[in-house]
């Protein structure tokens, strides 16, 4: 999902480090990237890079606006829906992959209510 912002490239600075303490509060491991014009967050669940289960993107564009970009991780279609798979006890790995689905819900629909609160706020 992606949200823009119209005039409040001033707050990304602010915004990222609310972000950060967002997924933070919630438990996840966060790592940031960034350039003059971007903000990059990576969000995992452990420390593995294959616990990666979103990503984040602020920019600022030439029309002072600041665009927020979220994108969750889909994981393997083959695990998640491969029934060759549940008969090799890649059942697990389903029911895994359904889980994080459910936490990738409920945090994107937390994450836009907290983000909308700080962009309105003075």
């Amino acid at each position: 999902m992606r949200s823009s912002y119209p005039g409040k490239s001033y707050k990304m600075n602010d915004l990222l480090a609310e972000m950060i303490r967002f997924f933070r509060n919630k438990g996840f491991i966060v790592s940031t990237k960034k350039s003059d014009s971007e903000n990059f967050i990576s969000v995992q669940t452990g420390k593995s890079a294959a616990t990666r289960i979103l990503d984040v993107r602020l920019a600022s564009d030439a029309g002072d606006s600041l665009l927020v970009t979220f994108a969750g991780s889909e994981g393997s279609p083959f695990i998640r829906n491969s029934t060759l798979t549940s008969i090799l006890g890649g059942g697990f790995l389903t029911l895994k992959w359904q889980k994080v689905a459910e936490i990738l819900e409920k945090t994107e629909r937390e994450f836009w209510e907290t983000v909308d609160k700080f962009m309105i706020s003075p």
